[in-house]
């Protein structure tokens, strides 16, 4: 079963580093907020940003974004939602166990 990552956010919140490589299964981000919001979603790994959505995407009033990725991250990267208004995120994580 798929560990969740979720909440709300007006700026920028990072999960926990994963201790196994990982898969995210399934997320959606919504726009809560009465206008545009700039929306990036990304892997990071504490150097560098690996973008799972286009950079800078628009979200308008009450649009969401819904999404999975099959590519396996490494173990210690976090997911990183950032926006400029608020927006509710919800991701399932799937652990890989080491083969």
């Amino acid at each position: 079963m798929g560990l969740p990552f979720k909440g709300s956010i007006n700026g920028t919140a990072t999960s926990e580093a994963y201790n196994l490589p990982f898969k995210i299964t399934f997320f959606t981000v919504a726009n809560k907020n009465a206008g545009v919001t700039t929306l990036n979603v990304t892997v990071t790994d504490g150097i560098t940003d690996l973008s799972i959505v286009p950079q800078n995407l628009l979200l308008n009033q009450g649009d969401m974004l819904e999404g999975s990725s099959e590519q396996i991250i490494e173990i210690g990267s976090q997911i990183k939602v950032a926006s400029d208004a608020l927006v509710d995120y919800f991701f399932t994580i799937e652990n890989i166990e080491p083969t």
